[in-house]
């Protein structure tokens, strides 16, 4: 089975928004958030978003199923700083055979400052070959049309 999004509509599968506070071991000298750590506040975006799916990551892999990520891309728009509110929203736009696409915007007091994406694969924990995205998984994401509720991951 695999579930695409309408291209007239371009209504995403599933979406869901996570907060996360930049921190200052995330900053360069100058206090600006450093460009990899991007890719560490889209894990934690879409890590909330299978989580509130009922598909946690963790599940996933004890039932033998892992997600890898097999691309990654990011656009920057505006810098980030120590301490700023990162509210990022992601959205499963992609999904079906062994791969899902989810996108990402990046934004500090409603100003967009980050897009990007990433393509996972569902591997097989055993053998670590392709492997049809798990059912549930797909089951999930089917009843994910709604927003997920706001997830923070830090701690004031």
């Amino acid at each position: 089975m695999a579930i695409a999004r309408d291209p007239v509509r371009a209504a995403p599968l599933a979406r869901g928004r996570s907060e996360v506070r930049v921190r200052y071991a995330e900053t360069d000298r100058a206090g600006v958030g450093y460009h990899a750590n991007t890719f560490v506040w889209f894990e934690v975006a879409r890590t909330d978003l299978l989580r509130s799916l009922g598909a946690p990551y963790r599940r996933l892999e004890e039932e033998g199923w892992l997600l890898t990520v097999t691309e990654a891309a990011a656009r920057f728009l505006r810098s980030v700083h120590y301490d700023d509110r990162l509210v990022i929203d992601c959205a499963i736009v992609e999904a079906g055979g062994a791969r899902v696409r989810i996108e990402y915007e990046v934004r500090v007091d409603g100003a967009l400052c980050t897009t990007g994406s990433t393509e996972l694969a569902c591997l097989d924990a055993a053998t670590g070959r392709p492997r049809r995205l798990p059912p549930p998984l797909l089951e999930a994401i089917g009843r994910g049309a709604g927003e997920a509720p706001m997830r923070r991951n830090d701690a004031d």
